[in-house]
């Protein structure tokens, strides 16, 4: 290999370095993951006092109470408050 063939070699190696870091080196778009993550609600979880779901007729209705949340609908619901609250940050944190 001659000396004028290495040098050829470099430069267009330099060449090709240059244009995938200028033209082709862009941020990647977020993906589909990180798209999904984003925040459904754009409130605070202290700022909610009452959440009701209702789905095919039924209904629960949730209220915070002296900072715990409590099932207030139906009112003979055996539901542990540990796991209701639970339910209410992650449904406020998605």
């Amino acid at each position: 290999m001659t000396a004028r063939r290495t040098i050829a070699y470099w430069v267009l190696f330099a060449v090709l370095v240059g244009y995938y870091w200028i033209i082709e080196h862009r941020a990647a778009p977020p993906s589909e993951i990180r798209q999904a993550r984003e925040k459904v609600l754009d409130v605070f979880s202290d700022d909610v006092v009452a959440l009701t779901l209702r789905r095919e007729g039924n209904e629960i209705r949730c209220e915070r109470r002296d900072k715990l949340w409590q099932i207030v609908k139906p009112a003979d619901a055996k539901v542990p408050v540990e796991q209701c609250t639970a339910l209410i940050e992650h449904l406020l944190d998605m």
